[in-house]
């Protein structure tokens, strides 16, 4: 005799419908949709929890989506977070709009990933413990993304197009392929070594490694700041490696930035590696903070955003990465 078909609970039905909605919509990348997913599972619980919501209907309410957004900021998240949380609504459910919920601004010098110290002296925690010093050593020098280092082969060791030995990461952040610079000369054959102990389709470390809560984000700081400096270093003491690097920048932009409508490569606008970013307000004042007059050299924050991290912009580059305590 064939099994019944087992009944949905309630938050199971109505995650079927969000469900429904998310996939019409095409993301671009699973990763989207996932984190959608997630983000309105979530809700969810906190609509059947706190207001006994029983179908779909019910949670597309604007009065909860704002009772939502004041409990997370009773709990204590942080305005970054709470957007994250919050964006997932209006693609879930009919009649949410991000913009008429009342919600905490967001401010780039309130960023914490990566700035803040680890909460616990376990050993998963500990940078300096002894188990991860092949890791941490590794990062320091590379600067990349967990997911990014976990998936890094004995083949992903190679120059790029202007000559540099860089890491390459075939799938990084948004299935983007990048090619990821050393921080000097010295650290080639240090780096080499990872990469030749091992066959070419062989991970560069065991899966075991990344079982820990290490803030390798502040790693990847760490490795941008630095390289931030060599550059600015060697810019200023020598205006023809300035010129050098301006070559470098538009050779990497020319080869990864090409219009699928005309097959050229899309316009660069030199005011990104023009003169010098100020900043202004909190971030002026985090940068006293942390020692310095908030003047950062555009060309070595393009070659670190490009060649250091990938990101493509000078902005995020700065906020995130370089304007952060040590």
């Amino acid at each position: 005799m064939a099994k019944r078909p087992r009944k949905l609970s309630v938050t199971q039905q109505i995650m079927q419908e969000v469900d429904e909605r998310l996939k019409a919509q095409n993301y671009p990348n699973y990763k989207t949709y996932r984190q959608f997913y997630r983000h309105s599972y979530r809700y969810v619980q906190y609509c059947r929890q706190t207001h006994d919501c029983r179908d779909y209907e019910s949670c597309c309410s604007m009065e909860i989506a704002q009772s939502y957004c004041d409990s997370l900021k009773e709990q204590g998240y942080t305005a970054s977070t709470i957007h994250t949380y919050l964006a997932a609504l209006p693609a879930s459910f009919q009649g949410i709009k991000l913009k008429d919920i009342n919600k905490p601004r967001r401010h780039t010098a309130d960023y914490i990933r990566g700035r803040k110290e680890p909460f616990s002296p376990q050993k998963s925690f500990d940078l300096s413990h002894e188990a991860w010093k092949s890791l941490v050593d590794f990062n320091l020098k590379v600067g990349l993304r967990k997911r990014e280092i976990q998936k890094l082969t004995g083949k992903c060791f190679k120059q790029d197009e202007s000559g540099y030995w860089a890491v390459e990461v075939l799938r990084g952040k948004g299935n983007k392929y990048t090619l990821n610079r050393l921080n000097k000369p010295e650290d080639i054959e240090f780096i080499r070594k990872y990469f030749e102990r091992i066959g070419p389709d062989e991970l560069v470390f065991p899966p075991e490694m990344f079982k820990n809560h290490l803030n390798l984000h502040k790693l990847r700081a760490k490795s941008a700041k630095e390289y931030y400096r060599i550059q600015v270093q060697k810019i200023k003491e020598n205006p023809e490696y300035a010129k050098q690097l301006e070559k470098e920048i538009l050779a990497r932009w020319n080869q990864y930035n090409i219009s699928p409508k005309t097959g050229k490569p899309r316009y660069f606008d030199r005011k990104n590696i023009e003169g010098y970013w100020v900043l202004r307000g909190k971030n002026r004042e985090r940068a006293k903070e942390l020692g310095n007059d908030g003047k950062y050299l555009k060309l070595a924050v393009a070659a670190t955003s490009i060649f250091k991290l990938s990101h493509w912009r000078n902005d995020v580059t700065i906020f995130s990465y370089l304007n952060t305590p040590d």
